[in-house]
């Protein structure tokens, strides 16, 4: 999992698994020579580096969110196949992160439930000698690793995200940037111009920022 950064920097009370990318343009950024780099503890202490980006190599992990939001991060005709997908790059501002944020988190319990209980089911299973365990697609431990990680990634780097869209809900939001539009507004939710009220719009939906990585 990595995170491309701008140079862009608010306060921060805490360390990251933010990634600094060498290259600072967004256009070179998936070049072959781009080098991806952990900050350094010096790097990052009290401030926030804003993510432009976030790459997300693990298969196991696109799988889980591709369910959870219905999107088809794995069989995109841009990937090289469906046994070694392309990584996916989501942009800024995250929106599938932010919408399924509920649902991304409860995926944590069920997944600690599923090794508790693939534990159980091998310590009551009688050892064949020579028999070969046959592996699963993915290990749910790594699955749980690499998602544990991307919580992190919304606790920390889109805490101020969050942050906006709780002010929203309350109310206490007096103002609101025309890029942060979109936290107003959900599928489904109609929407009537004051200023012409004979036009109703409905919200069908809204773009996420996806694309695939040519990296390996």
């Amino acid at each position: 999992m990595e995170v491309l950064i701008t140079d862009h920097s608010t306060p921060r009370s805490s360390g990251s698994i933010a990634y600094r990318s060498d290259v600072q343009s967004a256009e070179t950024a998936d070049s072959a020579d781009s080098k991806v780099v952990p900050l350094r503890m010096s790097e990052t202490e009290g401030i926030l580096q804003i993510p432009e980006r976030l790459r997300i190599r693990s298969r196991a992990l696109l799988s889980l969110l591709g369910r959870i939001s219905g999107e088809d991060l794995l069989s995109n005709g841009l990937t090289r196949n469906i046994e070694n997908p392309a990584p996916v790059v989501f942009l800024r501002p995250f929106k599938l992160f932010v919408s399924y944020e509920k649902e991304i988190r409860a995926e944590v319990q069920e997944l600690e439930l599923k090794i508790e209980k693939e534990d159980e089911l091998a310590a009551s299973a009688p050892q064949v000698p020579g028999s070969r365990k046959e592996l699963p697609d993915f290990d749910n431990r790594d699955l749980l690793a690499d998602l544990k990680l991307l919580i992190e990634f919304l606790d920390i780097d889109l805490r101020a995200t969050f942050e906006l869209r709780r002010k929203i809900k309350e109310g206490t939001a007096t103002h609101i940037e025309f890029q942060d539009l979109w936290h107003l507004f959900n599928p489904g939710d109609v929407i009537v111009d004051p200023s012409d009220e004979s036009k109703v719009y409905r919200v069908l939906s809204y773009t996420v920022g996806i694309y695939l990585s040519s990296l390996v």
